[in-house]
C-alpha cells in the first residue's frame, strides 16, 4: 500500500493587475514579488486555457519539490485559491452559475478595504450607465478579525449571478470553484496593461441581470463557517486544531502542520498548504481558512 502524501506547501504564483498594488510585500512579507502592480497571488490553481495549455500550482520543498500539485495528487485540483491586492477598485461583475460558473467568497486580511455586493432581490437593466453600477451595491466593510479575544475575520460569500465589487484598499482571501470566467460590466474606463481597454461582457451577462440576485448563504457558527455549493470555508481561531475537514489551509500567520506520522511542517506567514491526506493537526498564532471543495 503506498504511503500517504505529506503536507504540501506550495509555491505563491503572481498575477499582474492594472488595479493591482505592492501590499503582498509590504503587508504580507512576500520577498519574491515581480516589478509592477501585482493584483493577485494565486495560493491553490490548477486551470486549463483556452489554448489547451494547462497552469497549476508547483509544490515548495520536501520530496515533491518543484511537481505540479495535479502531477502530485495524480487528479485535477477542485479549488482555486488567491490573495487580492485591491490599489484601485476592481470592476462591477457577476458569474453564471452551472456547470461552468463560479462561486466565491473572501476573508479580510487588513482593515480599511471594501467591497461591494448586491442585496438579495435586486435587478438590473442591461442599459445602467458607466459609473452607475457600484450606487446600486451596498458596501461592506473588511474586518481581518482579532487574535486576542479572539474575532473571526469578516467573511462574504458571492453566489453565482450576485453582481459585486472589490473595492479599493481590500487585501482578502479569495476562495472559488477552479473556473476563470468573468463578466465584467463596468471596469470604470480603465485600460489593461497593454493599454488597451479591457472588454465588458453586459450582452453574456444580460439574461442574468434581469432575475433577481440569489439570497446569499450566510455564515454560522459565529461567523466562522460557510458552506457554500461549491465549497466549504471553516476559520479557525489562533491555536492548535484537530485536523478540520478541509484539503487546503492558508495561514495568516506562520504556523505548523502535524502529520498523521507525527512529522511538522513549518508553514511561514501568509501561505498555503495542500493537505492530500490525514494529518492530526493545524497551529498558529493567528486565524486560518481552512477550504474544501463540497461534496454532494
Amino acid at each position: 500500500m503506498p504511503a500517504a502524501l505529506p503536507p504540501l506547501l506550495l509555491r505563491p504564483h503572481y498575477v499582474g493587475k492594472p488595479w493591482g498594488g505592492r501590499r503582498l510585500a509590504e503587508d504580507l512579507g512576500r520577498t519574491d514579488l515581480p516589478d509592477g502592480p501585482i493584483g493577485e497571488s494565486w495560493e491553490v490553481y490548477d486551470l486549463t486555457r483556452p489554448d489547451g495549455t494547462r497552469e497549476g500550482s508547483v509544490v515548495d520543498g520536501g520530496p515533491h519539490d518543484g511537481r505540479t500539485l495535479r502531477d502530485v495528487l495524480g487528479a485535477p485540483v477542485p479549488l482555486l485559491l488567491k490573495v487580492i491586492d485591491a490599489r484601485e477598485d476592481l470592476s462591477v461583475q457577476l458569474h453564471p452559475g452551472g456547470a461552468d460558473g463560479k462561486e466565491e467568497a473572501w476573508v479580510a486580511l487588513a482593515p480599511g478595504g471594501r467591497v461591494a455586493v448586491a442585496a438579495a432581490g435586486t435587478t438590473f437593466e442591461d442599459s445602467c450607465a458607466d459609473g452607475a453600477w457600484l450606487a446600486r451595491l451596498a458596501c461592506v466593510d473588511l474586518d481581518p478579525g482579532c487574535a486576542v479575544q479572539p474575532r473571526p475575520p469578516s467573511l462574504t460569500h458571492v453566489p453565482p449571478g450576485t453582481v459585486h465589487a472589490i473595492l479599493a484598499g481590500a487585501l482578502l482571501f479569495e476562495v472559488q470553484n477552479p473556473s476563470d470566467v468573468t463578466w465584467r460590466l463596468d471596469d470604470h474606463g480603465r485600460v489593461g496593461l497593454d493599454g488597451a481597454p479591457r472588454a465588458l461582457h453586459r450582452a453574456e451577462a444580460a439574461p442574468l441581470l434581469a432575475q433577481a440576485t440569489p439570497a446569499p448563504v450566510m455564515p454560522t457558527d459565529g461567523g466562522r463557517r460557510l458552506s457554500g455549493e461549491r465549497f466549504v470555508i471553516e476559520l479557525l481561531p489562533p491555536g492548535r486544531h484537530a485536523a478540520p475537514q478541509a484539503q487546503a489551509v492558508y495561514f495568516a500567520r506562520a504556523g505548523r502542520v502535524l502529520d498523521s506520522e507525527g512529522a511538522s511542517l513549518a508553514v511561514p506567514a501568509g501561505r498555503t498548504v495542500w493537505l492530500p491526506g490525514p494529518v492530526e493537526a493545524c497551529q498558529s498564532d493567528g486565524w486560518m481558512v481552512a477550504a474544501g471543495a463540497q461534496v454532494r
